[in-house]
């Protein structure tokens, strides 16, 4: 899966675009740098303080299901695994997730950690608001090393769906332009239900479990997690070794249904993967990069 020469022509020279959103170049900003309206001072709610450890067992499994070689990451600790730990901090502070949809993910690294290592994750809901299809909420995360500094943050883009509203047409139309157009084809990968399941099983929610609670919010099937095809898109920047630091920004466009078949494809600053039918299902930005 090696990534096309125009991506590694960015990474290389640091040519990123600076996210509009947040307002930060490069890999060395915490959470408190974020806008102030995410800052954990001004938060609808707390969650309580945990400490995580990857072991290897658990990243080795979680990977292989994920369509990753672990080989890639060796004692590294895979970023994108961190998600889990944050629907687990969401289940454990009394968080319902049955029927949850994620919608947008952005990690940033820090500082490397190594498998073993304890980290203290802290997080907390920064925005809960309505929305057309239901609430849509925010949350921040950070997981922090022994000395005290930020390992990695994470920002959590979520809707808790309203199923009357769910399933209908939101009056767009689907783009006639191809959007292999300027990438180039790096994987391919089938999903298996058994892969889904197995990848959610620590978390729950049943949307990715149970046909008839999926067909409930307008899915055919149970759909995969977001953080699953993300971790396969983001193994594309760990092809030779892993990122010292980065600043990346999923969106997860469409469901990912967990029998369909994905491919991924890779432009100058953007990973894109399709569905078997060409639609986008999701997006990866690559905001900032070091190897």
């Amino acid at each position: 899966m090696a990534l096309p020469a125009r991506l590694l022509t960015s990474i290389r020279a640091g040519q990123f675009g600076r996210n509009p959103e947040s307002g930060i170049a490069g890999c060395s900003h915490r959470i408190g740098d974020m806008d102030q309206t995410y800052v954990i001072d001004r938060a609808v709610k707390v969650f309580p303080e945990q400490m995580v450890t990857r072991s290897r067992t658990y990243q080795e499994r979680k990977l292989r299901v994920c369509g990753v070689d672990p080989a890639r990451y060796g004692r590294t600790v895979e970023t994108g695994l961190f998600g889990q730990d944050c629907f687990k901090a969401m289940t454990a502070a009394g968080e319902q997730l049955d029927g949850m949809i994620h919608t947008a993910q952005r990690f940033v690294l820090h500082h490397r950690s190594d498998l073993d290592e304890p980290l203290r994750q802290r997080g907390w809901i920064a925005r809960d608001e309505p929305g057309p299809r239901g609430r849509r909420i925010l949350q921040m995360f950070e997981f922090s090393r022994a000395d005290g500094r930020v390992a990695v943050t994470a920002e959590m883009h979520r809707l808790v769906p309203d199923p009357l509203r769910m399933g209908q047409s939101r009056g767009t139309a689907r783009s006639t332009c191809d959007p292999r157009d300027g990438f180039e084809r790096l994987a391919e990968k089938q999903l298996q239900p058994e892969d889904v399941t197995e990848f959610s099983a620590d978390v729950g929610n049943l949307i990715h479990f149970k046909p008839d609670f999926a067909r409930r919010y307008g899915y055919r099937a149970p759909i995969s997690q977001g953080i699953q095809t993300m971790i396969w898109m983001m193994a594309a920047l760990a092809d030779t070794a892993p990122p010292r630091c980065f600043d990346v920004t999923a969106r997860f466009l469409r469901p990912v249904y967990w029998d369909e078949t994905l491919t991924l494809w890779g432009g100058p600053d953007l990973l894109r993967t399709l569905t078997a039918d060409t639609r986008v299902a999701a997006e990866l930005r690559v905001d900032s990069m070091e190897y």
